[in-house]
């Protein structure tokens, strides 16, 4: 469990984190992550909540990632528990990735490059399949439903929280933070983000998802 404190220790000093369960064989906890700022695509400059799993086996056993449940309509996201699938998470996991590499790049590329062909949700690799235009629009009125704000991110944190000078620059190159707002269409119905539910994976489970 040392090497898990000690990958949650770096992380935190660019990404805050909440929620977190401390048990004999695992650590939990939730922390965010940034969707595509410059390339094209459904989920371009949204922040995401995301609920990592480290279990006593790390790093030999990959991280479970997954996704706030019904959030993101993806190939290789199940849409309704939130489990993330992606090779370099599963099948060639590398025990030298850490956690931030996780956050700004392994999760990154899978948003802009699906994986149809291995998908968790059938129908949305169906329909990335038949119909991209058609998976983009679907895509991006589901995250643009659910889109964080900056009350909805900071909310999570504890008053006396400090918040890393890295994650709020984010925050402001992603018009996230107060005073870099971008204005958007409003749409006439109201929404409610659910809360984050996904797959515990434990020492008995295989390595991935």
């Amino acid at each position: 469990m040392r090497q898990s404190q000690q990958a949650l220790f770096q992380l935190t000093k660019k990404y805050p984190i909440f929620g977190v369960l401390h048990k004999d064989t695992y650590i939990e906890f939730n922390t965010y992550f940034f969707g595509p700022l410059d390339f094209p695509s459904p989920f371009q400059g949204q922040a995401m909540e995301i609920r990592i799993t480290l279990t006593n086996k790390f790093p030999a056993s990959s991280p479970s990632i997954g996704v706030a449940a019904d959030t993101i309509w993806h190939p290789n996201i199940d849409f309704h528990s939130g489990s993330v699938c992606v090779d370099q998470l599963n099948s060639t996991w590398n025990s030298s990735i850490d956690l931030v590499t996780i956050i700004e790049d392994i999760l990154p590329s899978l948003f802009l490059s699906p994986n149809p062909d291995d998908p968790l949700n059938i129908d949305a690799a169906k329909q990335f399949k038949s119909s991209h235009d058609q998976y983009a629009i679907r895509a991006k009125e589901i995250i643009e439903r659910k889109a964080l704000s900056y009350n909805d991110i900071i909310k999570n944190f504890d008053p006396n929280q400090k918040i890393p000078e890295y994650f709020e620059n984010k925050l402001k190159e992603y018009h996230l933070y107060p005073g870099t707002e971008i204005k958007k269409a409003t749409s006439q119905s109201s929404f409610q983000k659910k809360n984050c539910t996904v797959q515990l994976r434990t020492d008995d489970d295989d390595i991935g998802l």
